[in-house]
């Protein structure tokens, strides 16, 4: 309850139990409240309440408004069975750099980012909610939205970033918000109409199925249109404990 509150997906929690059935009761979940009615958190909790318990579940009722929602799980018998890298892997795959590069406190202290007393971060007044990145591979993967997304990320950064900001400290930005978020040790070289951002150990999934950086990819293409609504995605190539994004204009 402590750490969803504090990261911002929720304002409130309350769980039951009554013989195998779990009650959980919110209040102000942030996509709720954003998008209304969505499976997305559903299959969250029970993600989370099946390694909390070690067991399986099954969602059987869910309500939800804006305000406030109500899920039921019935906690099933039999062994819970997920696939998925092992800790050693994952842990391997994302050893730190020597290097740290820009870094969430770095962006605290010079106030790029701020912690309120809702103990949430924001950036420019609007929340960043902190995700595991799994979830990004995840949506990768499924090619869920993604020839939506770089419009979704466009219209959101427009109304943050200031329209005389010159394009070098667009890029900056840029790399100063990737480093924040976790996303890596990031470098980007803008030479005519390309642009090249690589990423040193970048965080990769817990998925079995093998990383897709698509969501990343297509989340920069829509800040870039910010220079240049010409820009396209052109490829990601995955190197050892690296990962280059190429763009360029039509």
């Amino acid at each position: 309850k402590s750490a969803w509150i504090n990261i911002g997906i929720l304002k409130d929690l309350n769980i039951s139990r009554k013989n195998n059935i779990l009650k959980m009761e919110t209040k102000s979940e942030t996509i709720t409240r954003l998008i209304g009615k969505n499976t997305f958190m559903p299959g969250f909790y029970a993600g989370a309440l099946r390694g909390i318990l070690d067991a399986r579940l099954e969602s059987i009722k869910v309500h939800q408004t804006k305000e406030n929602a109500t899920y039921e799980f019935e906690v099933k018998d039999g062994p819970l069975v997920i696939e998925g890298k092992s800790k050693d892997i994952y842990n391997k795959l994302n050893l730190p750099l020597k290097s740290r590069g820009f870094t969430l406190e770095d962006a605290l202290k010079t106030n790029r980012v701020q912690l309120k007393k809702d103990n949430k971060l924001y950036f420019r007044e609007r929340p960043l909610v902190i995700s595991e990145n799994t979830m990004f591979h995840l949506l990768g993967n499924k090619g869920l939205l993604l020839d939506e997304l770089p419009k979704i990320s466009y219209s959101y950064f427009l109304e943050l970033i200031e329209k005389d900001t010159t394009k070098k400290e667009k890029l900056v930005l840029l790399k100063s918000l990737l480093q924040t978020m976790g996303w890596g040790l990031v470098r980007i070289e803008a030479k005519g109409k390309r642009i090249s951002i690589e990423v040193k150990s970048p965080p990769h999934g817990l998925q079995l199925e093998q990383d897709n950086w698509n969501f990343l990819a297509q989340t920069i293409l829509g800040y870039l249109w910010l220079l240049n609504k010409d820009l396209r995605f052109v490829n990601a190539k995955e190197m050892h404990r690296s990962l280059r994004l190429e763009y360029m204009a039509e």
